[in-house]
């Protein structure tokens, strides 16, 4: 038996999962049309999610996020900016609590053309524009970085 994985609230989470840590948010825009972004679907944590990514620390933020860009699309960070950032405590079901400081990254241009490098995790890849992800906010669960992005798009009259 792995003693990694913990069943918590109907999904099986990693050690990694439940782990305090800093997450990496990717704001991808479409490299040939404009105002799209990608968007994965999240199958363990089904919602719809901007790229987000694990990293054990703030040392390791600049790194982790190259790191994570390429495992999950394939591509190849070469300018960026954080937007953002932001600090919550997840509650991962069973007094298991889990704090995570999240950075908002967008990227301003990368090489190679974008995919879904992770499948068996994000089953759906789109482009949608943020009038698109605020519709599908209303019927769907969207990610905590997914909603702080159109938090701050709205704040930095960016939309």
């Amino acid at each position: 038996m792995n003693t990694n994985i913990y069943g918590i609230e109907n999904r099986f989470v990693t050690k990694e999962d439940i782990e305090d840590h800093v997450a990496v948010a990717m704001v991808v825009r479409h490299p040939k049309i404009e105002n799209k972004i990608a968007i994965f679907f999240h199958r363990k944590y089904q919602f719809y999610t901007i790229p987000v990514g694990k990293c054990k620390d703030i040392v390791n933020l600049i790194p982790g996020m190259k790191k994570e860009a390429e495992e999950e699309l394939g591509i190849i960070v070469t300018k960026f900016k954080i937007i953002g950032s932001f600090k919550k405590l997840y509650n991962r079901g069973h007094d298991i609590f889990t704090d995570i400081t999240s950075y908002i990254f967008e990227f301003e241009s990368y090489e190679n053309e974008p995919k879904n490098k992770e499948s068996e995790k994000h089953p759906s890849f789109m482009w949608m524009t943020i009038e698109e992800i605020e519709e599908l906010s209303k019927d769907s669960r969207i990610s905590d970085c997914t909603l702080f992005y159109l938090y701050l798009m709205k704040v930095l009259n960016r939309e």
